[in-house]
């Protein structure tokens, strides 16, 4: 399912991708 979704809208996946590991980041940096 997300890989079939990644070739539809990479860019847009690509950018989601970004954010989420920006909050991730900023969650283990908090929880650290």
């Amino acid at each position: 399912m997300f890989l079939l979704v990644w070739d539809v809208s990479q860019l847009h996946n690509q950018t989601v991708l970004v954010t989420a590991l920006s909050r991730v980041g900023t969650v283990v940096h908090l929880d650290a």
